[in-house]
């Protein structure tokens, strides 16, 4: 944001709709990734000197575009839609192979992550199988491909159910599972279709979701009865027919099983969860079991058992993933690696060489002693800021991003948490603030850290100078905060070290802004904002009949004419109807706009002429305080807005979506 221009140095609450002036709230879209430091993970280079119109880090290309912002939102960010990975399968050190559900097929080459040829008729990629890179399978929701090196083939199987997994034994010899329990199976001319088990009520609510084997005679299914949170299954191929294989029940777990893999008849490991969707959030444990040929084993690596994924190189080297991190075995003990941002799918093809998939897109790749990132996650943007020269965001993951107009650098300077707010001192310089009480300041030497620590998160930062800096916050979530407004924090930087404010905010603090250090407006988790006056605080209650007692605010901006205005989410009490709100304060009074759709807006921001919102639903709200009009844009939930001295409004949101257009 503008230094010299008082500004909320707003969070990222929840997706709200897009407003001139305000943003009403409500139950968000987003939540954030909540991410933590943790384990041993190069999350790659930070920031060298950073200042005004000087940035660095990883530089990536703004993408050509012609879209004129002068005329209509456009997309402006240094993201796409993040990837959704659901397979991977490995052919050397240097050769991944990728399938999911944004852009169903991927290679990773050691360096760059790069889009294969369109596989024909493909949008969501559930499982992939291959003997080489010239003999490679795919199946997805009624689909089966085949890639002989030049050409995708599409193949007619007669089942237009979902496939969870496929694997073969030879190129005329290749499985696949569905839903209800079914099995198809090509064998080099046709596809033929099966039930896995003979009693079809059993079949019917069998659902299979991964699929490996040692042999044509030799092959797994697993998979749940219904659901996640249902009981899992194994079933066993011994060339002839499909039985059953009583496996222990694992004391104290929840849901089926979603993987299975072997380095042989007699090492057989098998995992959950019994679903395909990566960093799905689970109640509890679920079952990790081994095969030694002879009996099943209950195995309990840690990590509270969430585990997704089952890959190794060999008996002695083993790899499961899931929430939150790995599990290595070398024959002997179990190691645990914890990784922020959660872990999807594992492929190893060496002990010095395995890969993970996390969320949002993210890559992890290990070396022999490190887990490294090698491909960053696409954040929510949360917050966005600047100057006339400098724009910045920030976001979950730690992700703060800039741009001088001609590119952006993306990088993660701190401890990895979702920061929520971006405020731009008298010296051009960013500050952001976070989870876990995290402050960052950028010097010119560099990223430093100020926070105050603590479990709360801080939701907003603004400052009348560097001796004069305020945060907010609290403990409330993202989502949701009218049921569970929190306990509020409310802090003041003197300088050399953080005061605690005494002010009538109780609840979670989710914006702050001004015009001095004796004119300061902190909105929360209440129906009404509070005012700091350089000496005593106040409430400045907003019309009762227009803003109920369990109403809540997300934003706060003073606007270059001396108008407040806030932004949030009203809900009438007698028919229990949400709508976003934008208030504004003009001469001692308030007006209240009601946008008429329950979304939150999240964001405002206004030049003193007009206004702009943002929040969920994709929408943008643009007026004077007398009439206000609404663009739906994009397919994600805004966060925040920001307005440049010429007219330029950034608006930010979910999956890396950024916008900028043109008041």
């Amino acid at each position: 944001m503008r230094a010299s221009t008082p500004r909320a140095a707003h969070q990222g609450m929840l997706c709200l709709t897009i407003i001139v002036a305000m943003a009403a709230g409500g139950i968000g879209c987003g939540s954030g990734s909540d991410g933590v430091p943790g384990g041993a993970v190069d999350t790659g280079p930070g920031t060298e000197d950073i200042a005004e119109a000087d940035v660095t880090g990883d530089e990536v290309p703004e993408p050509p575009s012609d879209c004129a912002p002068e005329e209509t939102w456009c997309p402006a960010g240094p993201w796409g839609t993040p990837d959704r990975f659901t397979a991977l399968l490995a052919f050397a050190e240097d050769d991944l192979w990728l399938a999911g559900w944004t852009r169903p097929l991927l290679r990773w080459d050691g360096e760059t992550l790069s889009a294969l040829a369109d596989v024909a008729g493909a949008t969501h990629l559930n499982g992939i199988w291959g003997t080489d890179p010239s003999n490679v399978w795919v199946c997805g929701h009624g689909f089966v491909a085949h890639w002989d090196g030049d050409t995708w083939t599409e193949h007619e199987t007669g089942f237009d159910g979902s496939l969870a997994g496929i694997w073969g034994s030879a190129d005329g010899d290749v499985w696949a599972v569905g839903h209800n329990g079914t099995i198809i199976r090509f064998d080099g001319a046709a596809w033929t279709q099966t039930a896995m088990d003979e009693n079809p009520q059993v079949a019917e609510y069998l659902s299979p979701q991964g699929i490996w084997g040692t042999a044509a005679d030799d092959i797994w299914v697993v998979g749940n009865t219904g659901g996640a949170s249902s009981p899992g299954f194994v079933y066993r191929w011994d060339g002839a027919s499909w039985s059953r294989v009583q496996v222990p029940p694992a004391e104290g777990t929840a849901g089926g099983f979603g993987s299975v893999w072997g380095s042989g008849p007699d090492d057989i490991w098998v995992t959950g969860p019994g679903e395909t969707d990566v960093g799905r959030e689970r109640d509890g444990p679920t079952p990790t079991l081994h095969w030694d040929g002879a009996a099943w084993s209950v195995v309990a690596p840690g990590l509270d058992g969430r585990f997704s994924s089952v890959h190794g190189s060999g008996p002695d080297d083993v790899w499961l993933s899931g929430e939150g991190g790995a599990a290595h075995w070398d024959g002997q003990a179990w190691t645990i690696e914890e990784i922020p941002f959660g872990t999807g799918p594992v492929a190893a093809w060496a002990p010095d060489r395995a890969w993970m998939a996390g969320r949002d897109g993210a890559l992890y790749e290990w070396d022999g002693s490190t887990w490294g990132l090698s491909v960053r996650p696409v954040p929510d943007v949360l917050a966005v800021g600047g100057t006339e020269d400098v724009i910045w965001l920030a976001g979950t993951y730690g992700t703060i991003a800039a741009t001088t107009g001609d590119g952006w650098t993306v990088e993660q300077p701190g401890p990895g948490v979702d920061l929520q707010a971006v405020w731009i001192d008298g010296d051009g310089l960013p500050w952001v603030a976070g989870a876990g009480g995290t402050v960052l300041r950028q010097t010119p030497d560099g990223w430093e850290e100020l926070g105050p620590g603590g479990e709360e998160t801080l939701y907003g930062i603004w400052g009348s100078g560097i001796e004069d800096v305020w945060v907010v916050g609290g403990t409330a979530p993202r989502k949701q905060s009218a049921s569970d407004p929190g306990e509020g924090v409310v802090l003041r930087w003197t300088g050399t070290a953080w005061e605690p404010a005494d002010t009538p905010l109780a609840v979670t603090g989710f914006a702050v802004t001004g015009t001095g250090p004796d004119d300061v407006w902190i909105a929360g988790a209440q129906p009404d904002p509070i005012h700091w006056d350089g000496t005593t605080w106040s409430t400045v209650p907003l019309p009762g009949e227009a803003i109920p007692v369990n109403s809540f605010l997300r934003d706060v901006a003073v606007d270059p004419s001396g108008r407040v205005w806030v932004s949030g989410n009203s809900m009438d009490p007698d028919v229990e109807y949400w709508t976003g709100i934008i208030a504004w304060l003009e001469d001692g009074q308030w007006s209240v706009f009601e946008t008429g759709r329950t979304n939150d807006v999240a964001g405002i921001w206004s030049d003193g002429v007009l206004a702009v919102g943002a929040g969920e639903g994709t929408e943008i709200w643009t007026g004077t305080g007398d009439t206000f009009g609404l663009e739906e844009v994009g397919e994600k939930c805004f966060n925040d807005v920001f307005g440049q001295p010429d007219g330029t409004v950034w608006v930010v949101g979910d999956e890396g979506a950024v916008f900028r257009g043109s008041l």
